[in-house]
C-alpha cells in the first residue's frame, strides 16, 4: 500500500474522533456531574455552618453572586458570606437537604422550581446552560439555590440565591 492510499483512512479516523469530542454529556456523565456539584454545594454549606469564612473565600470564585447582587471585592464577599452564615443556622442545617442537582438550563424551568422570572433573569447573568444548579431545602420546599460552575475541571461554587 502506498502512502497516498492510506491518507483517506487516516483523515476519516481523525474526523470521527473530532466529531465525538464535542458531543453532549450522556446520562451517566450528567449524573456524575450532578453528584459532584452536590458535593461542592454541601461542602460549601458545611464551611458556612462552621462559619469558616476564610476557607470559603479561598474556595469560591469571585465575583460572588449573592441573590441578585454581585460581590466583587474580597470585603464584599466576606460580608455576604458572613451574613449568609448567620442565616444558615442549626435548624436550617438539619432540615436542608439536596432536593435536586442538574444543569442550570434544565432546572431553571422545571415546574418544581420556585424560581420566578426575576430570579431567573438575575441568575442568567452569571450562569450559562452548561453550568449547574443545586437546589436545597426542607422536603418539597426549595429555599436555597447554590450556583456551581465547572472551572479547570473542578466544580466551584460561584453564588447562592435564597428564596
Amino acid at each position: 500500500m502506498n502512502r497516498a492510499s492510506g491518507l483517506p483512512l487516516v483523515l476519516s479516523c481523525i474526523c470521527v474522533l473530532l466529531a465525538g469530542s464535542g458531543r453532549a454529556a450522556g446520562p451517566k456523565d450528567e449524573k456524575a456531574s450532578a453528584d459532584t456539584a452536590s458535593k461542592a454545594a454541601t461542602q460549601f454549606l458545611a464551611d458556612l455552618r462552621a462559619k469558616n469564612i476564610n476557607a470559603l473565600v479561598k474556595s469560591i470564585r469571585k465575583p460572588w453572586y449573592n441573590g441578585g447582587e454581585i460581590a466583587k471585592t474580597e470585603a464584599d464577599v466576606r460580608a455576604a458570606l458572613g451574613a449568609m452564615a448567620e442565616w444558615y443556622d442549626e435548624r436550617r442545617a438539619k432540615e436542608y437537604k439536596v432536593l435536586a442537582a442538574g444543569p442550570y438550563k434544565k432546572l431553571k424551568t422545571e415546574e418544581s422550581s420556585d424560581l420566578g422570572p426575576k430570579d431567573i433573569r438575575e441568575m442568567d447573568q452569571v450562569l450559562k446552560g452548561n453550568d449547574w444548579l443545586v437546589i436545597l431545602g426542607p422536603p418539597k420546599k426549595p429555599r436555597l439555590y447554590i450556583l456551581v460552575k465547572e472551572l479547570n475541571g473542578k466544580m466551584t461554587v460561584i453564588g447562592a440565591h435564597k428564596l
